[in-house]
C-alpha cells in the first residue's frame, strides 16, 4: 500500500435481515377487491340469519301467546256450555208446575189453555216437560259443537267427560218419558212396573243438592272444571 494511500480493505456488505410477515390485521389490507365482496356478502349473511333468528323467536312467542287465548276463549265457551246443561237439566227435575208453566206449554202446543183439563189431564204435563227438556236439547247441542273444537285441541280426554255428563243427561229422560207414559196407562199396584216408576219419580224429582241423581250431575260438572280451570288460569280451591 503506498504512501498517503488509505485502504478501505474489501467492502463486504452487512447480511440483509429477513423481513417479518405481516400480522393479520395488516394481511386484511392485502385482500382483493373479490375478497373484500366475499367477506361483505358473509357478514351480510350474518346479519340476515340474526334477522331470521329474532322473527322465527318472535313467531313463537306469538303462536304460544295465539294458542292461549285461544285455550282460554275456548275453555270459557265450554265450561259455560256444561253449566247450562247442568241448569236445564235441573229445570226438567223441578217438581212444581206453576199455572203459569202450564198456560204456557199449553200455548206454544197450540192448545186451548182455558180448557178444563189445561191443569189435569197427563197430555198438560207433558207438554209442560217436553217443553222443559227442549232447553236441554238446545243446551246439549250448543255444547257437542264447542266440544268438537275442543277436541282438536285437547283430544280424547274432553270426550270421556262429555260421556261422564252424558249419563245423567239419558237417564232423566228415560225418567222422564217413563213416567208420563205411567200418568197415562198407570202401573198394577205392587207390580215390578210399579216399583220402577217409583224410582223414577226419584230421578224424575229434584229433593236437594244431597239427593244421588244431583250428585251424579256435579260430579260430571267437577270433572269438567277440574280439566278446563287450569286452562283459565283458574286455581282449583
Amino acid at each position: 500500500m503506498g504512501s498517503g494511500t488509505i485502504d478501505f480493505g474489501t467492502f463486504t456488505p452487512a447480511p440483509q435481515q429477513k423481513r417479518r410477515p405481516l400480522g393479520p390485521h395488516i394481511r386484511i389490507g392485502l385482500v382483493s377487491a373479490e375478497g373484500i365482496t366475499a367477506i361483505a356478502a358473509v357478514i351480510g349473511a350474518s346479519s340476515g340469519l340474526a334477522g331470521v333468528f329474532v322473527a322465527w323467536a318472535g313467531l313463537r312467542t306469538w303462536r304460544a301467546q295465539l294458542r292461549g287465548n285461544t285455550e282460554y276463549d275456548l275453555a270459557r265457551r265450554v265450561l259455560r256450555g256444561v253449566f247450562k246443561v247442568r241448569d236445564a237439566l235441573q229445570s226438567v227435575r223441578n217438581p212444581f208446575i206453576s199455572s203459569g208453566e202450564f198456560l204456557l206449554a199449553a200455548r206454544e202446543a197450540g192448545r186451548d189453555p182455558n180448557s178444563s183439563s189445561a191443569f189435569s189431564d197427563p197430555l198438560s204435563q207433558e207438554l209442560v216437560y217436553d217443553r222443559r227438556w227442549k232447553a236441554v236439547a238446545a243446551a246439549q247441542a250448543e255444547l257437542q259443537i264447542e266440544l268438537l273444537e275442543a277436541e282438536v285441541l285437547w283430544g280424547a280426554p274432553i270426550r270421556d267427560l262429555d260421556l261422564q255428563l252424558r249419563k245423567p243427561v239419558a237417564e232423566l229422560y228415560v225418567a222422564m218419558v217413563q213416567y208420563l207414559r205411567a200418568l197415562s196407562s198407570p202401573p198394577h199396584p205392587g207390580s215390578r212396573h210399579e216399583e220402577l216408576i217409583e224410582k223414577r219419580i226419584v230421578t224424575l224429582n229434584f229433593a236437594g243438592e244431597a239427593d244421588d241423581f244431583t250428585t251424579t250431575i256435579n260430579h260430571a260438572v267437577d270433572g269438567f272444571q277440574t280439566f278446563l280451570k287450569p286452562r283459565l288460569h283458574i286455581t282449583q280451591v
